[in-house]
């Protein structure tokens, strides 16, 4: 587990929160350090999916962690908050999100600069708000082809963890909104606002659950 310190500059009058991880303050204009976790070890998304029949069906599964559950907010007690997946197939189950490479300047990260992207496992990881779906074998191939070999690159306000659960979604027959978020140090998606768009949307032939738990272990094994 390797904790990550972002720095933002917060002007929004509306933004009052005060927890150890921010190390204290909070009001408009003010500077607060961010700890975001990011969870679990670094994987090789080729074999975490290797295991999976291409040639049936699986449930996939958006998990999005707020910043503040229940909220737009783009800062809360989770810090900014995570979106990450999951895959379940005949006692197989795969969790992972989107991060930046391992080791990246995280002031840097922080304000958009690029970076060399990474898988990281989440499993038991926080979330507020999933949406499930049963996807078809041909949506499971798209689904894995596309995460074998995610995106090159990490930039928070062109294709961050949020980006990656969207881009998941749709290959599995979710359409989930991609609202961006309205701040002058952050003009991408949020967990914030993807949780709240899950939250109030409609989406034909899913189940979601909008109370906060923990993802599963991963399990299974083909060899």
């Amino acid at each position: 587990e390797k904790t990550l310190l972002y720095r933002f500059k917060i002007c929004s009058s509306n933004w009052n929160w005060d927890d150890e991880a921010s190390g204290g303050g909070s009001g408009a204009g003010s500077e607060t350090t961010i700890k975001i976790i990011a969870s679990g070890p670094k994987i090789d998304p080729k074999k975490e999916n290797e295991c999976f029949d291409m040639s049936q069906s699986a449930e996939l599964t958006i998990y999005i962690q707020q910043g503040k559950e229940g909220t737009r907010e783009l800062v809360g007690p989770n810090s900014v908050g995570h979106v990450f997946i999951g895959i379940k197939q005949n006692g197989i189950e795969r969790y992972y999100g989107f991060y930046p490479e391992t080791g990246a300047n995280t002031a840097m990260v922080a304000v958009g600069k690029d970076y060399s992207s990474e898988l990281r496992d989440n499993s038991k990881e926080l979330y507020h708000v999933s949406i499930t779906k049963s996807v078809s074998a041909t949506q499971l191939r798209s689904i894995i082809s596309y995460t074998n070999t995610p995106p090159a690159t990490y930039n928070v306000n062109s294709y961050a963890c949020t980006d990656f659960g969207i881009a998941v979604g749709k290959l599995g027959g979710i359409d989930l909104p991609a609202t961006k978020a309205s701040s002058w140090t952050f003009e991408g998606r949020s967990p914030g606002n993807l949780g709240e768009d899950v939250r109030n949307g409609n989406f034909p032939n899913t189940t979601k659950t909008t109370t906060k738990n923990y993802a599963p272990n991963k399990r299974g094994d083909c060899k």
